[in-house]
């Protein structure tokens, strides 16, 4: 028969803010990935929605639902690493993640906007798509109609690689945040008090193999 202990402390007080900031912060990842795919899918099926329609749409949840959601999510990550700076600042898979962010979820935003704001240009946010492709083509001559179609399909080409590049570096991020992997990096000997030991502290941080032969 197992029993269990009783938890006569509670939560720890040196917790401090991380569960009030944690939370938060989760939803609004939770948000802006939701997002993030839910555009994404719209846009794969802008075929049967209509062009004019894909492109408000998927516009609106960049602008009101993604990107306020992943300011949230930056604004409490940055609340969550002034908690311990120096600890987190030293761990491979918080680097990583932060080299991550830079590098994907900025290009993918621009490249995303980028195409949605050529097709606006275009009329596709507005009037018909053909109203749109004529007026292309009467400004730029006999081949303006064939011209067009090619710009259209480069700028929804565009939007779809920028919209898989925010997903899957949404997925990325948050598998870095939940796994934490180590990348090759030990956390106890690469703390300052015991890298500053050599190879001292990894025998001080070694346990006995038997503490009950230490006592007799």
């Amino acid at each position: 028969m197992t029993t269990t202990p009783a938890n006569l402390h509670g939560r720890r007080a040196t917790r401090g803010l991380r569960p009030f900031l944690l939370i938060p912060k989760v939803l609004c990842v939770a948000v802006y990935f939701g997002g993030v795919v839910a555009a994404l899918a719209l846009w794969l099926m802008r075929g049967r929605l209509g062009p004019a329609s894909a492109v408000s749409s998927v516009d609106m949840i960049l602008r009101w639902v993604c990107f306020p959601a992943l300011l949230g999510t930056i604004a409490f990550g940055l609340l969550l690493f002034l908690q311990h700076p120096r600890e987190f600042a030293r761990m491979r898979w918080w680097r990583a993640k932060m080299l991550w962010l830079l590098v994907s979820v900025a290009p993918g935003a621009w490249i995303a906007l980028h195409g949605l704001a050529d097709l606006r240009d275009m009329g596709f946010a507005g009037g018909a798509v053909q109203d749109a492709v004529s007026e292309v083509a009467g400004a730029l001559g006999g081949e303006g109609a064939s011209i067009g179609f090619v710009s259209a399909k480069v700028s929804a080409g565009r939007v779809t690689l920028g919209l898989s590049l925010l997903a899957i570096s949404a997925a990325a991020l948050i598998i870095l945040g939940r796994q934490k992997p180590r990348l090759g990096q030990n956390w106890a000997l690469s703390s300052p008090r015991n890298a500053a030991g050599g190879s001292d502290s990894a025998s001080s941080t070694t346990p006995p193999s038997n503490p009950e032969s230490s006592r007799s």
